[in-house]
């Protein structure tokens, strides 16, 4: 199908700001990194489903954008678009989510470590409940020996 100029501006337009919605969508994946504490293989996990789904976004974009037709400037509009993103809004969309994040996941963790806690308390005072308890009844089993 033959695009006419200002057609072909709306469609780049349109990959530019797709290619931004692919950095919003890989910052998610950067601020859940810096949030939570991740090995090798989740991070290789996580990278994986980015591409995978990523792909598939793009796929669909531009089945609806360019009814599947792939350009040059398709692919110039989306590297655009998230470099544009990466070097203007990335810094205060992560600092942003980590200011609003950060205290939701320090109360968790704070709460993680109380409920450690409040279950090592009860499983040491079971075992000297039980130990006191295992004592009384030898020492009573050994009374009605005497």
């Amino acid at each position: 199908m033959i695009l006419s100029m200002s057609g072909q501006a709306m469609s780049f337009l349109a990959t530019v700001l797709a290619g931004a919605a692919l950095g919003i969508f890989y910052d998610f994946f950067r601020i859940l990194r810096r949030v939570l504490r991740h090995k090798t293989m989740a991070i290789a996990v996580e990278d994986a489903i980015f591409w995978l789904v990523a792909t598939l976004l793009m796929f669909v974009f531009l089945l609806h954008a360019n009814s599947g037709e792939i350009r040059g400037f398709t692919f110039l509009g989306v590297v655009i678009g998230a470099a544009l993103y990466f070097l203007t809004l990335s810094q205060f969309v992560t600092k942003f989510a980590m200011v609003i994040i950060s205290p939701v996941v320090s109360m968790v963790r704070f709460i993680k470590k109380g409920l450690k806690f409040g279950r090592r308390y009860v499983i040491v005072k079971r075992q000297k409940i039980h130990e006191r308890m295992k004592r009384r009844f030898e020492d009573a089993k050994q009374g009605h020996q005497d």
